[in-house]
């Protein structure tokens, strides 16, 4: 499927997947994050949707799944903030054996999908913020959002292995 059928067919059911998302997280910003993974995740398989007798059902059921995964991070992501900063051995003998580079790469893999896609298409594959906006479906306001979200994770992130150490 071409970028052109992709957003005559899939872009306009964008406000029905962000009205599922919201009430069911209860957030506007965790609701767009989750409507562009959808739609990244729908440009990642775009060869294979003409097989799907009903996107819009797809990109529904994609939608429940991924609001339940963020439902459960939640809980899981405190329990595990709380582990870190418990195991202070482990964080220090993993900094002394890993240069900053290999850290930020591994910051980066633990990123939800969306911001660790945004930033591989905007730094590793060089797409453009419009690109990018098309293919997942939203503004390019809200890239740049992801962007400097998934961009201040790393950093708050590797600066407190750094104070661990």
């Amino acid at each position: 499927m071409e970028l052109n059928r992709f957003t005559v067919e899939v872009l306009p059911i964008r406000g029905k997947i962000y009205n599922y998302s919201i009430k069911m997280l209860g957030n506007a910003e965790e609701a767009e994050d989750t409507v562009q993974e959808v739609f990244l995740k729908l440009w990642e398989m775009r060869a294979k949707l003409s097989e799907y007798d009903n996107i819009e059902a797809l990109a529904v059921t994609m939608t429940k799944n991924l609001c339940l995964n963020k439902l459960s991070f939640r809980q899981r992501h405190v329990k595990e903030e709380l582990q870190e900063i418990r195991n202070d051995e482990t964080a220090e003998r993993k900094l002394e054996n890993a240069d900053a580079v290999d850290w930020v790469r591994q910051i980066i893999e633990t990123l939800p999908p969306l911001q660790k896609m945004i930033i591989k298409m905007r730094d590793i594959e060089d797409y453009d913020m419009e690109t990018i906006a098309e293919i997942t479906g939203s503004t390019e306001e809200a890239v740049r959002m992801n962007l400097s979200r998934a961009r201040k994770k790393v950093k708050e992130v590797f600066f407190k292995i750094d104070k661990i150490s």
